[in-house]
Order: C-alpha cells, then structure tokens, then sequence
C-alpha cells in the first residue's frame, strides 16, 4: 500500500484590509522605563510598610486571672465532704426541688 505524495499547502489569500492595519500608537519607551522602576520598587516599599504597621501594633499584656471562690461555695464544698451532710443535702435537693411532673 502506497502512501500518497504530500501535497503543498495554499497559501491563504492575501485580504487587502489586512494589509491597512489600524492606526496604533505604541506608548514610549519612557513609560515602560518607569512602570518597570515602579514594580520593581513594589517589593521594598510593601515591605517597608509592613515594618511600619507592626511597629504600630502592641500586643494586649496578659492579665492572670485568679478565680477567686465565695466563701459560700467554699462552706457548701465543705459540707458535702462529709457523709452525712451529703444525704442532707440530698433530701433538700428532693424535697426543695422542682415537682415530680415538671421533671424531664
């Protein structure tokens, strides 16, 4: 089986219109000179504002919170350390409680 001869490619046609091209007016070397100086100053001058504001920023000292308990809490720990103040109290939790239908 032959292969067959490669063809040439056409060309394609020449369109007058394309030969006119629009007016275009390229900017000029001057301002490409200094959008380039520009961006390559970008990195120093965000880093040179960044320096800035964390020199603004001061970190909130840290206060120690002490938790001081009431000496109500204190007195009731207490008295559930000890047995028989235990069952008391669980005969008040029953008896001042909430009412047997209002339960979960």
């Amino acid at each position: 089986m032959a292969r067959p001869a490669p063809t040439r490619r056409q060309e394609p046609l020449e369109d007058p219109d394309m030969q006119k091209g629009l007016p275009v007016r390229m900017p000029t070397l001057e301002k490409s000179a200094q959008a380039y100086l520009r961006a390559s100053q970008l990195e120093s001058s965000v880093a040179e504002r960044l320096r800035r504001i964390q020199e603004r920023v001061v970190t909130h000292p840290k206060f120690e919170i002490k938790k001081e308990i009431a000496p109500e809490v204190r007195q009731a720990l207490a008295l559930l350390r000890e047995r028989s103040t235990q069952r008391t109290a669980i005969i008040v939790a029953v008896v001042l409680g909430p009412p047997r239908a209002l339960e979960g």
